[in-house]
C-alpha cells in the first residue's frame, strides 16, 4: 500500500490548473513590457517613425525576440490601442461620485461621447483610424461589457425593451457608429468634437427611446461634461 505525501492523480491535475506556468508568467511579463514601451515610444516618437528596433532598445531584446510576440508593427500598434482601450473601459466602470446621478441610458451617452472624443484626440487610438474594421472590433470588444451592463439595467426598469440579443447587435451597430465618428473627426470629414453628442443621441436612438427623450439625456450628459471641464 503507498503511504508518505504523493499527490493523487486528481490533486495532480487539480495541481495543473491552478494558474499560468512559470514559463507562462515569464512570457506575459514580457509582453507587456513590450507594450508598454511601445505605448512610451509612440508618444513621443509618433507611430509613423517608430520602428521595432527603437522599441526592441527599450525593452533591452533582440529584435528578434519582439518578432516571437508580434509579426510585425501593425500587430503590435493594435495590441497597444486595444490595451489602452481596455483600460479606457475600466477607468469608464469605475464607480465614480459624479457618475452617481446618472440613470443607465444617460451613462451610455457619457461613454459614447467620451469614447469619440478620447479616441479623435489621442494619437495612439488615432493610428487605427484607417483601420476602420479592426476599431469597431476593438471598441466592441473592450467596451461590451460596460455597455451591456447599463442597457441591461435600462431593459430592467424599463426604460428600453429588447431582447439580449438584440442588445448585443444594438452595440455592434453603435461601435460602429463611435469608430466611424473618430475616423471622421480625426480625418476633418466632420467639423469638431461637438457631434460626439450627436452621435450619442443617435445610439439612444437606436435603442427604441422617443427623440424627447434621447434628447433630455444628451441635454443632461452635456451640462454635466461642460460643468466639469
Amino acid at each position: 500500500m503507498a503511504t508518505g505525501s504523493k499527490m493523487s492523480t486528481p490533486d495532480l491535475q487539480a495541481s495543473k490548473q491552478e494558474g499560468p506556468t512559470r514559463r507562462e508568467r515569464r512570457r506575459q511579463r514580457t509582453e507587456d513590457l513590450i507594450l508598454e514601451a511601445a505605448t512610451r515610444v509612440f508618444q513621443s516618437k509618433g507611430i509613423v517613425t517608430t520602428t521595432m528596433q527603437d522599441i526592441a532598445g527599450v525593452v533591452d531584446v533582440a529584435q528578434g525576440t519582439l518578432y516571437n510576440y508580434f509579426p510585425n508593427k501593425e500587430a503590435l500598434t493594435v495590441a497597444v490601442v486595444r490595451r489602452l482601450i481596455n483600460a479606457y473601459a475600466e477607468e469608464l466602470s469605475a464607480p465614480r461620485d459624479e457618475h452617481n446621478h446618472f440613470e443607465p441610458l444617460e451613462l451610455v451617452a457619457f461613454a459614447c461621447a467620451a469614447l469619440i472624443e478620447k479616441g479623435a484626440t489621442d494619437p495612439i487610438w488615432r493610428a487605427l483610424v484607417d483601420r476602420h474594421d479592426v476599431l469597431v472590433d476593438t471598441l466592441h470588444d473592450e467596451i461590451l461589457d460596460f455597455a451591456m451592463a447599463n442597457l441591461r439595467d435600462a431593459m430592467r426598469s424599463g426604460a428600453i425593451k429588447a431582447t439580449e440579443a438584440e442588445l448585443l447587435l444594438q452595440w455592434r451597430i453603435g461601435s460602429w457608429m463611435i469608430a466611424g465618428a473618430i475616423r471622421d473627426i480625426a480625418q476633418s470629414r466632420l467639423p469638431s468634437l461637438d457631434v460626439s453628442f450627436d452621435i450619442a443621441f443617435h445610439v439612444l436612438l437606436q435603442k427604441g427611446i422617443s427623440s424627447a427623450e434621447a434628447k433630455r439625456i444628451i441635454r443632461k450628459v452635456r451640462n454635466h461634461v461642460r460643468k466639469s471641464r
